[in-house]
Parts: C-alpha cells; structure tokens; sequence
C-alpha cells in the first residue's frame, strides 16, 4: 500500500467518525438497530435461545451468527437507547448475543476475552443465570492463568447458588473451585471440594455431573502420586460415561487412566489405553483431545526410549493445535518438544523452541505454561554450562511460578536451582533451597521429584561431611523411587551416588555402613 493509499484510508476514517459523532443519539441509536437488523439476517437469523437440562447444564446449539456475536451484542446495546418505552427487545438481544459471544470465545481458547464477556453477561441477569455466569467467568480465569480471580469468582457463585437453593449449580462450581485449588497447589482444599461436588452430584442423581467431578479428582490424586485411588476414581468416572454413552467424554478419561497406568510403571497398559483414547476421538471427531493425548503419547515413546516415535508423536500434535488454531495448547506441547530436545542432548535446538512456546504462552495469556518453560530452559541452560543464564532463567521462573501459583512448579524449580548452588560451591543457598522444594513436593504429594531432590540433597550433604544425614536422605529418596516403580530414576541416582561415595571414601548408602 502506498504513503497516498494510506493517507486517504486515515482521512476516510476521520471523516466517517465525524460524521458519526455529529448524529443525534437517537439517529445513532435507530443507525445501531439497522446494523443488528442487517448483520443477523445475514447471518442466518436469530441464533437459538441456550437449552437446558434438569441440572442446568446448557447444551449449545452453534449458529453461523457466532463469529458476529460480540458485535451484535454492542450494536444491540447501541440500538437499545433508542427504543420505545417499554421495548426491551434490543436488551433482550444483547444479552443472547453477549452469552453466545462468551461461548464462542471460550471455543476458540480466548479464555481472557470469554471471562470478560462472562461478567459482563452476569451484570444483566439474575438468579441462576448470573450464579452460573460468575462460575463460567471463574472456569475461563483458571484457563486463563488467572487462579486467584477464578477463585473469587468460583466463591460468588456457590454463595449465588445456594442463596437461590439450587444444589446442582453449586456442585458443579465447587468442581471448579477443587480445579483452581488443585493450580494452586491447595491439595486439601482441592480434595473437599471434589468431595462435596461428587456427593451433591450423587444427592441429584447428575450422572454426567459426577463423573466430570470423579475424573478431575482422579487427575489430582494421580499428580499427587495416589495412583490407586486416582484409578479407582477415573475408573468410576469411565463405568458412568459408558453407561451414558457418551463416547468422547468416555475416550478423555481412558486417556487420564493410560497417564495413570504410565505413573505406575504399567507403560503396554497405558499405551494401548492411549492409542483408543486416540482412535476413539479422531471418530468423534475431537482434534483437540486427539492432539493433547497424542502429545501424551509422545511423553510414553521417549520414557520408553522409542526417540524417533517420540519426536513424530509431538510434531504431529503441534501440527494438528495449529490446524484447529489451538495456539495455547500448541504451546504448551510446543514446551514438551523443547524439554524432550533438551533431554536427548539437542541443547540449542531445545533453547530455541523454549523461546517460540514462551512467545505462544505470552501471546496467549498463559503465564501459567511460560513458568514452566521457563524452569525446564533454565535447566537446559545448566546443561550447556551456562550458569549465569540458568541461575537468572530459575529466578524468573520461581517468580512466576509463585505470581501464577503454581506450586508443584515452583517446588520443582527450587529443587533444580539448588543442585546448581551446590555445584557452584554455594551450599547454604543449595541446603536453603532443597529444605523449601522439599516442603513443596510433600505439600503437593509430588513424590517422585521428592524422591529426585532427597537423593541431589544427600550429595550435598556429603560434601560437607554430613555422611549420616546424606545416607538417611539417600535411602528416604530411593524407597520413594521403590514404592512408585521407577527403577530408571532409581537405577541413575544409584550410579551418581555410588561415585560420590567411592570418591569420599565412604561407604555407599545402599551397603550397611562397614
């Protein structure tokens, strides 16, 4: 475009809002009307009215008016200043408009643009739509990064839901609120609201209810190391999704059972659970579950030393969020192929792609993932021997993981930051440090990095001669590794452990000592 082509687009542009700014509002008003009017006819009509079930769960019936709600809304609210007294018709508009608007954003993962849009529906209604209005503001701000404003949000709805006495409105918001707790890092407060989200479920006979509950319960109790109980909640949450036959909720929580099955050691097991979960959603049609789980199966190729496998299983994920234009879960995966470049020995093609997912994360809003991208770069920059560059990556990622509240994170980061103090000789800032990870990971139930920094933790202890406390840390972390069956973390901090001993002169902590 040419300086002239530009310079008469600009004076166009004044000229028209000018000329708009010189109408009388109601001349503005009836202009709003003629555009709703307009643009909805063109669009198809009148999009349907929301449908709901006993419980209150909506059905949407997508519209081809959808990608014009937001600005049928405005212009609705526009129009509405003049109409007759008496006409709420344009009020009435706005607030359809204003709720399939929040839908549609929430579809196309714009979760900071749908839980404005959320609250500005709930400023318009009353009773249960503006109870669960402020709980799907609070379910978008737990997507969007935003824990602490998704638990305001998620607290206004039960107390709206159980002014009003409407019990399962308030089940379903206290799942919510157990999933925004569970980002903080709040395992105990996460659990009772589980708890009493499935209890009301029960109580209401909302089957559907139940088992979204039992499924983010099992999800917790699997990220705390509880892996029988997560089974035996996810595997509830399966028998009830078969007896509804609901096939693509049915093939999510196969594939959190296959994450479960891959904790516990049982990697054929979660393999074959992955690939139906897999199979099941490409028929259903669901690339974006299809994608995560195919990410899911990447993780189990390299845990199992299948590399290439591992690679195609992560770039097709990555190519499949960015044909469904999934650009937060494009970098979150975009994250895992980093790490998984930086543990195959890639170090600079891994520090690269760590840049291109933390851009994708920032452009999104999703601080939550770029806290932890930032961790595992200032992990990869310790492996290149760059220790100014990892230790200033550790102190912004511990910054973040602690702004965003992402506990489990956060202990990881600490943990790692403390291995590289010892290494650099700093050893009361490495003892500071493994003394808050491990906290952490006990508060969260994160056993196995428990397990990892109790075995980093003894060597630093050897080190400073503290042989009886080092062989107590070692044996503590290794009966971790033992009880979870990871004998490939337990097999390499043996190994790690056992040149350090010899190098003391010590006897090694798996021996009694001689």
């Amino acid at each position: 475009m040419t300086s002239a082509e530009t310079a008469y687009l600009f004076r166009h542009a004044l000229l028209r809002d000018a000329a708009y700014q010189l109408q009388l509002p109601g001349d503005r008003a009836r202009l709003h009307a003629i555009a709703f009017k307009v643009i909805e006819a063109l669009a198809g009509g009148r999009a349907p009215e929301t449908v709901r079930d006993d419980f209150g769960v909506a059905t949407i019936q997508r519209h081809a008016s959808d990608s014009y709600a937001l600005e049928l809304a405005e212009h609705a609210n526009r129009a509405q200043a003049g109409a007759a007294p008496g006409d709420d018709s344009m009020s009435d508009a706005r607030r359809l408009y204003l709720q399939r608007a929040a839908e549609h954003l929430e579809r196309h993962y714009q979760y900071g643009a749908s839980e404005r849009r959320w609250l500005e529906y709930s400023t318009l209604v009353t009773g249960f739509d503006h109870a669960d209005a402020l709980r799907r503001a609070g379910a978008d701000a737990n997507r969007g990064a935003n824990a602490k404003l998704a638990q305001t949000l998620c607290e206004q709805a039960i107390e709206c839901f159980r002014h009003i006495g409407h019990r399962s409105g308030e089940g379903l918001t206290l799942g919510e609120l157990g999933n925004v707790f569970s980002n903080l890092g709040l395992i105990k407060a996460a659990e009772r609201c589980y708890e009493q989200s499935i209890l009301i479920h029960r109580e209401q006979r909302d089957t559907r209810s139940e088992a979204v509950a039992l499924l983010h319960f099992g999800i917790l109790q699997r990220r705390t190391s509880r892996l029988e109980a997560a089974a035996r909640s996810i595997e509830k949450s399966i028998l009830l999704w078969r007896e509804r036959g609901e096939s693509e909720k049915l093939a999510v929580a196969l594939g959190n059972l296959a994450s479960v099955e891959a904790n516990a050691g049982r990697r054929g097991e979660a393999e074959s659970g992955l690939q139906e979960a897999i199979s099941i959603l490409r028929r259903c049609g669901n690339r974006t579950c299809e994608a995560s789980f195919i990410g899911n199966l990447g993780i189990l190729y390299a845990d199992t030393g299948r590399m290439l496998q591992a690679e195609q299983m992560y770039e097709q994920a990555i190519r499949i969020h960015r044909e469904t234009g999934d650009r937060r879960s494009s970098g979150v995966v975009m994250g895992n192929l980093a790490e998984f470049y930086s543990r195959t020995g890639r170090l600079e093609q891994a520090e690269q792609t760590f840049f291109q997912a933390m851009a994708i994360n920032d452009e999104v809003g999703n601080r939550h993932s770029s806290g932890i991208a930032l961790g595992n770069l200032a992990s990869c920059y310790q492996k290149m021997g760059r220790t100014e560059k990892a230790e200033r990556a550790y102190d912004e990622a511990i910054a973040l993981q602690q702004e965003v509240g992402n506990r489990r994170s956060m202990g990881i980061s600490l943990g790692n930051r403390a291995h590289l103090f010892h290494r650099t000789a700093r050893h009361e800032k490495a003892d500071q440090d493994y003394r808050t990870a491990l906290a952490i990971h006990r508060e969260v139930g994160n056993r196995r990095l428990e397990g990892e920094h109790l075995c980093l933790y003894s060597l630093l202890d050897l080190d400073r001669k503290r042989v009886d406390s080092a062989r107590e840390k070692w044996r503590m972390g290794a009966a971790i590794f033992r009880d979870l069956g990871d004998t490939r973390a337990l097999n390499s901090r043996t190994a790690e452990m056992q040149k350090a001993c010899a190098q003391a002169g010590v006897a090694r902590f798996d021996q009694p000592p001689g």
